[in-house]
């Protein structure tokens, strides 16, 4: 199965519909791997613009820039 190449982050952050976003390999890599921090405002984008919430992701392999390979964790 071909992994998910992630490119791009962003997540809602407060009431004001202020988001924070990345397309730093290190940042999405970080917050993919960080299950107590998961809510459902992240959104995650591959190279072709499709979206992902972070449950389309769990348990899968995605690829992201400069980091590689790998699989998200369960919660």
């Amino acid at each position: 199965m071909t992994p998910i190449k992630i490119v791009y982050y962003s997540e809602v952050i407060d009431n004001w519909g202020r988001t924070e976003s990345s397309a730093k390999g290190h940042n999405i890599f970080s917050v993919l791997n960080n299950p107590m921090d998961w809510n459902d405002d992240m959104m995650f984008y591959d190279e072709r613009g499709c979206k992902y919430f972070i449950d389309d992701l769990v348990g899968k392999q995605v690829q992201v820039v400069d980091i590689g390979i790998f699989t998200v964790p369960n919660e």
